[in-house]
């Protein structure tokens, strides 16, 4: 059986992979969409951990695939020439919404395991 980190690991050497022929914005959405996903429900599953160290968990997980998909991104032509100032802002801004999205994913995966 994997471990959580083995399979967090896996997927974020997939999106390395698929990041080196380049992504779209949208691909690289459904990533973070997913590794928050994935993420959220693999720290659950740690019943040693406190809340705030799996949300933790999760934050470097994204930003581990954040920092892969970033530098392959588009950008629009008068964009390129200020690209090394403008990508901290993107990340800023991509991990500032991916912490939002796993605080409501965790509040929905936690509502889903209440159910069953």
């Amino acid at each position: 059986m994997q471990t959580v980190m083995q399979i967090m690991q896996r997927f974020v050497d997939e999106a390395r992979a698929a990041a080196a022929n380049g992504l779209s914005w949208g691909e690289a959405g459904r990533l973070v969409g997913n590794v928050v996903r994935l993420g959220v429900a693999a720290a659950a599953e740690l019943e040693d951990a406190p809340g705030e160290a799996k949300k933790a968990i999760v934050v470097r997980w994204t930003e581990a695939l954040v920092d892969v998909a970033l530098p392959v991104l588009p950008l629009p032509v008068w964009l390129r020439v200020v690209a090394p100032f403008v990508r901290p802002a993107i990340k800023a801004v991509v991990m500032a919404i991916a912490d939002g999205l796993i605080e409501a994913a965790y509040e929905q995966f936690s509502g889903l395991r209440a159910r069953v």
